[in-house]
């Protein structure tokens, strides 16, 4: 028996995918199934104990599940969302819940569990879980100019020194601060400052939208910027 274990809520309208989704995420020895909830009920239900969210984002509810993850954010729980998305979910849609805070994407459809599971536990390790057909979804339309409002805007990176330039561009490729200060040459507590500076300079809140706009930048006539590479780094070892 293993001696950590992640509780999971899973927040749905449909009662029939909340409970199916339940039984099969009991059968892990690292897993405990909360609670299966509606929207409504869910944020109570959340601030009783840190917990991991799995949070259905059906078109019929995106609206109800990013006011969800507003909630969250306001009362600032200790709570990671993974967003349950349908397949060929929008751009949009992604970096809306990108904005409002979810740490992973998975496709609602998906027919092995062991996807969602493995996005469990990235997602409770700190780390930014994009099953691949939201990641190819995501790049494309930054690649196509099709997400223009998301990430617009107020992003404008003209005010970055170049020296904030070599760190979103290491930063777009899923280094941590320790990485960034030995590529640099840099001293771990200047590159997180440097992060820091970036964030708010670009208007951004975390890593991923950092890295979302390095990736639309390099797709026009600018500087290129690596894509991301393997997995994100967690929190503690980000910095942020």
């Amino acid at each position: 028996m293993t001696s950590f274990v992640y509780n999971i809520v899973v927040v749905s309208e449909h009662r029939i995918l909340r409970q199916g989704l339940k039984v099969l995420l009991e059968r892990p020895d690292d897993f405990h199934v909360v609670d299966d909830v509606d929207c409504k009920s869910a944020l109570k239900r959340i601030e009783q104990l840190p917990t991991i969210v799995l949070l259905d984002l059906k078109l019929a509810q995106v609206e109800t599940g990013l006011s969800l993850l507003a909630g969250i954010a306001d009362l600032g729980l200790d709570t990671r969302v993974i967003a349950l998305v349908p397949e060929g979910a929008s751009p949009t849609l992604l970096l809306r819940a990108i904005r409002a805070g979810a740490a992973g994407y998975v496709p609602e459809d998906s027919d092995d569990i062991h996807i969602v599971e493995e996005a469990i536990r990235k997602v409770g390790q700190g780390h930014i879980y994009l099953s691949n057909t939201a990641l190819v979804s995501l790049l494309a339309s930054i690649s196509s100019h099709d997400v223009s409002a998301p990430l617009s805007g107020q992003n404008d990176a003209s005010g970055l020194s170049p020296r904030e330039y070599e760190v979103l561009e290491l930063v777009a490729q899923g280094y941590t601060n320790r990485q960034i200060s030995a590529a640099l040459v840099i001293s771990e507590s200047t590159a997180r400052t440097h992060v820091h500076n970036i964030l708010d300079k670009l208007h951004l809140t975390n890593r991923v939208q950092v890295a979302t706009f390095a990736l639309k930048r390099s797709s026009g006539a600018h500087k290129p910027v690596s894509r991301a590479r393997g997995q994100w780094p967690t929190m503690a070892e980000a910095g942020v």
